[in-house]
């Protein structure tokens, strides 16, 4: 059975920075950088979480005491009118998303 090496334009900047000392061998260098990138997505996932949080607390509170607009005082007081969205789901689904630590699952799904 005959093989053919597998080629990726990577090979070039990787076999440099073998060459240049930086790195034992290319797997090295591949398991360097999938450790990075491995950090920056937890980073990522943790930065989606707490706005998600924010985002959680922000409408909750709101949900509780809806904002009323501004008004001159010799105008009368404005009448605050619900949203039509229901406010009880989507602080659920938030609530669902990160109970679940699904800001990537949710990325994904669009």
């Amino acid at each position: 059975m005959h093989t053919i090496p597998v080629s990726f334009p990577e090979d070039p900047f990787v076999s440099s920075l073998v060459e240049a000392g930086r790195y034992v061998d290319p797997a090295a260098v591949w398991r360097a950088g999938l450790t990075l990138l491995a950090a920056r997505e937890r980073e990522r996932e943790d930065r989606e979480s707490a706005q998600l949080s924010l985002l959680h607390d922000v409408l909750a509170r709101e949900a509780a005491h809806p904002p009323m607009p501004a008004h001159e005082p010799q105008e009368p007081a404005p009448v605050a009118i619900p949203l039509a969205v229901d406010t009880d789901a989507v602080l659920s689904e938030i609530e669902l998303l990160l109970s679940a630590r699904a800001p990537r699952q949710f990325r994904k799904a669009g």
